[in-house]
Order: structure tokens, then sequence, then C-alpha cells
């Protein structure tokens, strides 16, 4: 029991060597993407850099110009400050790929006592049994292989990146503070930077103390409390503290690994969403002394901020309100002229269309190249939610009598949902779900899910496989889904074929953007770009919502497997789908005046019988149509194959309507 449940020694409880150390080789394993590191370094110093031009717009909302000069201050020593921030990056680095701890707690740190149980490999070897020897051994390897440099990597340079940001922060304070001195000496404001630059040395030790390897490392607690937050790392509290327990218990470590993370994103969001920042605990705490100047104490021993740097706090949170609002409003009127995506849709249908327009979600639209803001922290959550509410009202039904709040409300949770450890709600809804825990969608989860419980370097092999074979691949049954996430197993699957190609010699389906040397550059960019073709054939089908993969999963009521499916889109793919759809879709037709009159009446969804219109009808026929003379060629080439088939229709007496 005690290799499983862990046991005492010298009085304090330990868990399972073993079990502890799974899930650090879970952690690893899902961290392990070349892109996971970089997305983190960029978005946290980004956040970092922000810092003093936040505090610059909030101070001059305010008419602070005392503020706006201590703001200017900072800005201007950011080049020095990086140079030594930098510095504080490589240590970083070198401590980690050392093996040793790093100056500060990073993101995704996992406890493992690792001092602790290389010694209690003393006491097991006097005293434990063979059998007690032989797991403490396994478990004693398996700490080796978490902590080794070619596994942790990924963990390592986020830590560096976390330690180059809180670098930054300290150097900000210690600028804030030679500022704000010399302006208490009677300095003239314009000679307030010259004199900040030459004197903010006798700050650092206000800011920073020296460890053990003579690195200066943050030590203020303001400063250190601003560096918790945005990198994340910020311990949770109240009712709030108790989510983390989720993660712990007996399976739920697939779905909510990281539960500090997601949520103290959402709090920064939160801080910089206008309106709702107003709410926020620290900005009614800091309002509160603008207005009273009352609680200078409670500040400094909940904040750590004195008295005298109140003002750049509050500064601080008035700059972040008005980002947000200032990219609220750029965002709004780019959603409204079609040129920002907000979160894929909310039914499947259109979902699906979208990949097939290589439209990419979370994006700005210039022409016809996409430019991703999914990954930019903070604003990602509030850009996401501006477009969602501008561009997808018709997913929760085209009454103009809805409520627009709830709108609000659903698409706003979507992202949180999204952005949080709450993302792992959505795949359990899933899988228990009755009407949408189908067997396909299971097993699609599971395989996300297990591949990184048992195989190092997941993160890294599913992007290294988007790279080498970046070609799309049917699937069906869970080892199927697995296999689609393994290097070599996935060049042997079924490919899925672009049946809506210009090119009609039977072209593979490859996301965007297609090209290699951007695929390597999205790959490990946070900002992805891609870009559409501007089909007419797919736009018209992307605004008709026409279920494409429904149609092509099954053949006389038969579900199709991923060969058979993979060969129907082949064939189809040399078709004439496209030609016949083309003629359809004439700019002038009856189609599209017939499609045209269905929107002008606000009727998209399913509830409004889009079925039983002609002009959805006629797209179905013609790709019922090819998709039997596809399948027709496939059962004469394939005897085995076409015996299979009859023998499966035979069992069914009532084929589907719709094939």
């Amino acid at each position: 029991k005690g290799r499983t449940k862990g046991g005492r020694y010298k009085g304090k409880e330990y868990r399972s060597g073993i079990r502890e150390q799974a899930k650090g080789m879970f952690y690893n394993s899902v961290l392990s993407s070349l892109r996971t590191p970089i997305k983190a370094i960029l978005g946290t110093n980004f956040i970092a850099l922000l810092r003093p031009l936040q505090t610059y717009v909030g101070a001059a909302l305010s008419g602070n110009k005392k503020e706006m000069v201590i703001a200017a201050a900072q800005l201007h020593g950011i080049s020095e400050m990086f140079a030594e921030g930098l510095k504080m990056f490589r240590h970083n680095w070198d401590l980690g790929i050392n093996r040793k701890a790093q100056s500060y707690v990073g993101k995704f740190n996992v406890e493992t006592n690792s001092a602790e149980f290389k010694q209690l490999g003393k006491f097991v070897e006097m005293y434990g049994t063979d059998s007690e020897k032989f797991y403490y051994n396994i478990a004693n390897m398996m700490l080796d292989f978490n902590n080794s440099p070619w596994v942790r990597y990924s963990q390592n340079a986020m830590g560096a990146g976390d330690a180059l940001a809180r670098n930054l922060l300290g150097r900000f304070d210690m600028r804030m503070k030679a500022a704000r001195a010399a302006i208490d000496q009677g300095v003239d404001l314009d000679d307030v930077i010259k004199v900040a630059t030459n004197t903010e040395e006798n700050f650092r030790r206000q800011i920073f103390k020296k460890d053990k390897y003579d690195m200066w490392v943050v030590s203020d607690k303001a400063a250190s409390m601003a560096g918790d937050e945005i990198a994340l790392t910020k311990a949770l509290t109240g009712n709030i503290k108790g989510l983390e327990a989720i993660g712990q218990l007996t399976g739920f470590r697939l779905f909510f690994p990281f539960v500090r993370t997601g949520v103290n994103a959402i709090d920064l969001t939160f801080q910089h969403t206008p309106g709702l920042a107003r709410f926020h605990s620290k900005y009614k705490d800091f309002m509160e002394y603008a207005r009273t100047g009352a609680n200078a104490d409670y500040l400094m021993k909940e904040y750590g901020v004195a008295k005298a740097d109140i003002p750049n706090q509050i500064a601080i949170l008035k700059g972040r309100e008005a980002t947000g609002a200032m990219l609220v409003s750029l965002a709004a009127g780019a959603a409204i002229t079609g040129n920002m995506t907000g979160m894929m849709p909310y039914d499947k249908e259109t979902r699906d269309l979208w990949r097939a327009n290589k439209i990419q979600p979370n994006s700005f639209k210039i022409g016809d190249t996409y430019i991703s803001y999914g990954d930019i922290e903070p604003f990602n959550s509030i850009l996401t939610s501006v477009a969602n509410v501008m561009n997808y009202q018709y997913a929760l039904g085209e009454d103009v009598r809805d409520n627009m709040l709830e709108k609000i409300m659903f698409m706003a949770t979507a992202v949180l949902v999204d952005k949080s450890m709450l993302a792992g709600v959505a795949d359990i809804g899933e899988v228990l779900n009755p009407t949408q825990g189908t067997t396909k969608n299971i097993e699609r989860i599971m395989a996300k899910f297990l591949v990184p419980q048992f195989l190092p370097y997941s993160g890294l092999m599913n992007q290294m496989n988007n790279i080498m074979d970046a070609n799309e691949k049917e699937a069906s049954g869970l080892l199927e889904y697995i296999g689609r996430r393994l290097p070599i197993a996935k060049s042997a699957m079924a490919p899925k074929y672009d049946i809506l190609s210009k090119d009609r010699s039977g072209k593979k389906f490859y996301p965007p953007p297609g090209n290699p040397l951007m695929t390597w550059f999205n790959a490990l960019s946070p900002i992805a770009i891609t870009w559409s073709e501007g089909d007419p054939v797919r736009e018209g089908l992307r605004e008709m919502s026409f279920d494409i993969p429904n149609i092509l999963n099954t053949y006389k009521g038969v579900r199709l497997n991923s060969f058979e499916k993979s060969e129907i889109q082949r064939y189809m793919s040399m078709g004439s789908l496209r030609s016949r759809l083309n003629a359809l879709m004439a700019p002038n037709g009856r189609w599209r005046k017939e499609l045209n009159r269905y929107k002008e009446l606000n009727l998209r969804n399913k509830d409004d019988k889009i079925f039983e219109q002609r002009f959805y009808q006629d797209v179905h026929r013609i790709f019922v149509q090819e998709k039997k003379i596809a399948m027709q060629k496939l059962l004469r080439e394939n005897p085995k194959l076409a015996e299979k088939i009859t023998e499966n229709c035979l069992l069914y007496t009532s084929p589907s309507p719709r094939d």
C-alpha cells in the first residue's frame, strides 16, 4: 500500500514517489512543445514592458504630471534594464540545465522534494525490503528523468523568462524611487529623468538582495507581488484557493493540470477589461485611498506598496483599464467591418466550414491574410469577447428580440472557460453528455489526454507531426486518434483530400498556411500568420452552414471507416463536384438570390428548417450524386470492400434519407 499511497519519513507525510514522478512526467510531456516556452517568455515580458506605458496613460488621464514624469523615466531606461535582465535570463537558464533551483518559482513548477527523496534512499537501502528497494529505484529513475535538462527544457526556459520579467519590474521600481526622490528634493520636472538615471543605484538594495550566486534577486514585497501577477504564479486565496484541489483528485489531473495559472490569467484579464476592472478588489482598494486617503496601512500590508508609491499604483490600474478600453474600441470597428475573427463558431457545421475556408480564429484580417492575436496576453480574451459578440450573435438564435445581455454572458463565459482550468470541463461534459458524448468524441478526447500521460515529449511530438506531415488524416477509433498524434504513425494513416480544390488532380488537404517556411514560423511564433484563398465556392458553403463532414461519413446508412472516407474524398477531389457547385453558385443566379433572401430575413440556423430550402437541397443533391459516383469507383477497384459494404447494408432496413 505504501508503494501507491506514500508514507511518513522523519515525521513528515510523503506521497508515493512513483505517483508523484508520473505526475511530473505528465506535466513535462504536456509542456514539451517548443512553442510553449516561447509563448510564455514573450507574453510575460510583454506585460512587464507595458507597465510603465500604462502608468503614463493612467497618470495622463488623471492629470498627474509627477507620475507621468516618473513613468517617462522608467521608459527612458528600458534598454539598459533589459540588458541586465538578459543576464538574469542566462543565469537562470544555466541553473536549470545544471539541475539547480532557479531564482523564482515558475509557472508550472511541480513539487518534487528531490533532496528529501534522495535522503530517503539511504533509509530504504538500510532498512527496506527487497520490494521497497525495487520500487524506490523505479521512482528514483523517474525523478532523474524528470529533472534532466533534456526533459525540463520548457520549464527551465519559462523560469528564465520569468526571471527576466521580474528583473525588469525591479528595475522599474528602482527608477521610480529615484525619480520620486528627485521630485521630493525639488528637482525641476524637466531634469528628473537625468537625475533618476544617475542616482537609481542608490535604491537597489531597497528592491533587490544578492543570492548565494552573487546575483541581484527581487526582494521588495510590492515588486515581488507584481512579478507573481505577470508571471501568473500568484498564490490563490480565499474561496478560489479550493479550486487547486480539483487537480489533485484522481483522474482530474488530465483535465485540470494548471489551475493556478488559469485563474491568474483570468484575474489579469479582469484588470484590463473596461468597466469590469472597477469591480476588482485591488482597484477598489486603491481607489478608496484616492478618495479618502485613509487605508494606506492596509495597502502596505496587503500589497506591499508604500504610501509614497500609492499614486503610481493608482496610475497603473487606471492605465490598464484605459488601454483595454482603447483596444475594445478598435476591435469593435474591426469586427463590424469583417476584419477580425473571434473564437470558432458555436455549431460544428460552421466550424468545419471555417477550416475548409482556411479561416483562422482569433485573428485580425488584412485582405486574405489572418494575423493571430490568440496568444497576446492579457488582451486576447478581451479581443475575442468583442469579436464573438459582434460576429457570432446568430450562433445563439436569430430572433432580434433575444436578450443581448444573455449573448454577451455566453460569449464571455466561453472565453473564460477556454482560458482557465475550466477548459477541462468542456471535455468532461462532452464525454458525459448523452447527446454529445458520441464514441468518436470520447475516443478523440481520451487520445488527447492519454498520449501525454504515458509518452514523454507528447507536446513536441504533436508539434513536429504537424510540421513534418502537415496533411490532415482521417481517424476513427481510439488507436487511430492516438496514432494521429505520433510521428511515423501519422504518415501511415489515411490522408484527407481537398474535395473543393481548384486543382482536380486529387490534392491532399493541408491546413493553412500550406507554405513550409510559414508552417515552421507559426509552429514557433505566438503570432500565427495564415491566408485564405477567397474561394467563392467555399465561402458559399460557409454562408449556408453546409455540413460537409456529415455527408461524407456514411454510405447507405453504413458508417465508413478512415480508409473508406479517405478514398471517397480522393475520388471526389478528382471529379466534377467543384465545377457543378461553381455553376450553381453563379453571382447573379437563382441560388445566390435565394440565399441572400434567406439571410435578409435573419434566418440561419436549423430551427428555421434550412434543410428544406431549395438552395440547400440543390447543394446537398450535388454532394450526394458526386459521392455516389466516387463510391462506385471505389467499390469497383476494391471488390472485398464492395462485399463488406453490401453485407453491412443488409443490416439496415431504413437507409439514411440524407445519403
